[in-house]
Formats: C-alpha cells, structure tokens, sequence
C-alpha cells in the first residue's frame, strides 16, 4: 500500500491545505519484512455442508464463469455450516486486491472450482464454530485469510487462518491487514 491509501493511519491521510505526495513503497503495517519465498495460497475449502433451503440463505458475490469482473453477480446463496477446524465468520468488511480481479477472470496461478465468491481477505464475528476448534469461540471479533468466499455475508475459514482481532482495530483495517 502506498501513503495516502488508508484514511485514518498516521501520516497516510491527505488534507485540503497539502498536495499528494509521490507514491512511496513504504509498508503501512510497520517494517519491510523479507519474503524470500511466497507460498500459493492453499486450494479454496468449500464448506462441507450446506443447507438445502434458501430459510438460512445469504447474498453473496458469486463467479460462474472466468471472465471480465462485470460479469459477476449478487445472488442469494444457501448459508454455509462450518465443518471440523472451521469457523463461520459473519464478515462486516472484505478487502479488494488485484489477485482477486486475475481469479474471477481465470488469469491468476490458481482457478477455484466454478461457481465461487471471490475476495481472499475478511474480517468479522465468528457465528459458530466446527469440532476441534479451541482458539476461538463465537462472537469473537477476528480476520482472516481464507483465499475465496470473502464476498458474501457469511464465509467458512479454516481456523488456523482466523486470528482474533485487536481491540482498538476496526473492521475495515483487519480485512486489509493480511495481505
């Protein structure tokens, strides 16, 4: 991220009275950490089970077919039930990244299963939680990084990819937090 991306960040917010300053790389999460390597994100989880009526449905941002973003659609989709070592996050906020716009167009190292919702990073309120989950519980405020599926109201994580979220972080900040 560059200054000036993020409102509300010290010495990133931009005032009437100063021009924008040039882009610089500097790290808006602290220190430049060394990569040497990146892992590919792990293959997208579906939820292992779902309900089969619309009673508990949830609008989503769903992917059909690779192709230009335009072509995506808001639908009501069946709410997912989390299954061993997952949680339910009720997502309040989910970050855009240019990864996200290769995957929906088929462009990016990984192609998910058709159809999807797209969006990698999210950050909300466990609304349940799977057998063998112990480091979190529900209501807890957390973020995560789950690949796909963080456009829609409700997305299942893997629980060793949720962390809680700080107490004095809003929700907007910890979807942007992961990546």
């Amino acid at each position: 991220a560059f200054p000036g991306d993020h409102p509300g960040i010290p010495g990133n917010t931009l005032t009437a009275e100063s021009p924008p300053a040039a882009p610089t790389r500097q790290a808006v999460r602290g220190p430049a950490r060394h990569h040497p390597r990146r892992m590919p994100a792990p293959p997208p989880r579906r939820p292992t089970q779902e309900t089969t009526d619309l009673e508990n449905a949830m609008k989503a941002l769903m992917c059909h077919r690779f192709g230009p973003i335009d072509q995506l659609t808001v639908e009501e989709v069946p709410s997912p039930t989390p299954g061993p070592g997952d949680v339910l996050i009720d997502v309040q906020a989910a970050s855009i990244n240019f990864p996200d716009v290769l995957i929906v167009q088929g462009l990016y190292q990984i192609k998910p299963p058709l159809p999807f919702s797209p969006g990698a990073e999210l950050a909300g309120v466990v609304s349940a939680v799977g057998p063998e989950v112990r480091h979190l519980a529900v209501g807890d405020r957390v973020f995560a990084s789950v690949g796909t599926g963080a456009f829609a109201e409700q997305c299942v994580a893997p629980a060793l990819r949720v962390q809680k979220l700080p107490a004095d972080m809003d929700f907007e900040t910890g979807a942007s937090f992961v990546l």
